[in-house]
C-alpha cells in the first residue's frame, strides 16, 4: 500500500493477540524476532502490511511498525476507548 492511498483501518480484521502483537511491535520497535509475542500473529500483521521486516546494524530478524500498522492501532485504539465509556 501506497502512503497516498486510503487506509480503511477498520476493514483490517484482527484478532486481540494480532492487535497485541502490533501494539508491542509499535511501541518498542523495530522489535527482534524473539521478542516478538506471537510468531503466527506477526506473521498475519506482515501479510496485512502493518508491519515491514526491516534491518537493524547490519542484523535481519527485525519487524517494525508501518504508517498503516500506526493507522490501524490508533483506529483499534479509539474504539477501545469509545465502547469504554459508554
Amino acid at each position: 500500500m501506497n502512503s497516498a492511498e486510503p487506509c480503511h483501518e477498520r476493514e483490517v480484521p484482527l484478532s486481540a493477540n494480532q492487535i497485541e502483537t502490533l501494539r508491542v511491535i509499535h511501541n518498542s520497535g523495530p522489535t527482534w524476532d524473539g521478542d516478538v509475542p506471537s510468531k503466527v500473529a506477526r506473521d498475519v500483521l506482515l501479510a496485512y502490511g502493518l508491519i515491514a521486516k526491516v534491518v537493524v546494524r547490519g542484523e535481519d530478524g527485525f519487524q517494525a511498525c508501518t504508517y498503516r500498522g500506526r493507522a490501524v492501532l490508533r483506529a483499534f485504539q479509539r474504539e477501545t476507548e469509545n465502547t469504554r465509556f459508554r
